[in-house]
């Protein structure tokens, strides 16, 4: 008789096992991790943004709505396009970044995330306001925003005591 050593069906079976238990606690952290990172690149474009923004203000009395006038080491977009609002929207591979009338924001699509700075006063008082908004049916992204602003609501009070909401998923940070 041949003495062969092989792996029996109820040994295989409780591998596969304890591999898909592992993947099923590993790959929610490992989607909120990259949607943190995500989010602290948004935050650094757009920081770079503002402050760049500000820099036009000084020199013009006025701020721009097209990022080509900044003074920015800014990379090609792949496309540019102006949705019905008219504002120029810079579409990269990760998503997009958008110059307002009072605000600017990036977004990234690959994690339903944004991260948004107004930068002047507009009718709620805004200005210096950032905010992190996530996709209602992205939980991940919901968890990280409420994470990174403190916030379990998405309202914020005003100068005048006033509290603001623009919708149930925008966090604004203190």
């Amino acid at each position: 008789m041949k003495n062969t050593q092989a792996f029996t069906l109820i040994e295989l079976l409780v591998v596969v096992l304890i591999i898909g238990i592992l993947a099923a606690v590993a790959l929610p952290q490992y989607q909120k991790a990259v949607t943190k990172s995500r989010l602290s690149t948004l935050k650094e474009l757009t920081e770079s943004m503002s402050q760049a923004q500000e820099r036009y203000y000084l020199a013009n009395g006025s701020y721009t709505l097209d990022l080509d006038s900044l003074d920015l080491d800014w990379p090609t977009p792949q496309e540019i396009t102006t949705p019905s609002d008219g504002v120029k929207q810079y579409n990269y591979p990760w998503g997009y970044c958008r110059l307002g009338l009072d605000n600017l924001h990036c977004g990234s699509s690959l994690a339903d995330i944004i991260y948004e700075q107004y930068y002047t006063h507009s009718a709620n008082s805004a200005k210096g306001k950032r905010l992190c908004g996530a996709n209602t049916e992205n939980s991940i992204s919901l968890q990280v925003c409420k994470q990174e602003t403190g916030k379990t609501t998405a309202t914020w009070t005003g100068p005048s005591g006033k509290d603001y909401s623009i919708s149930a998923s925008f966090f604004f940070y203190d």
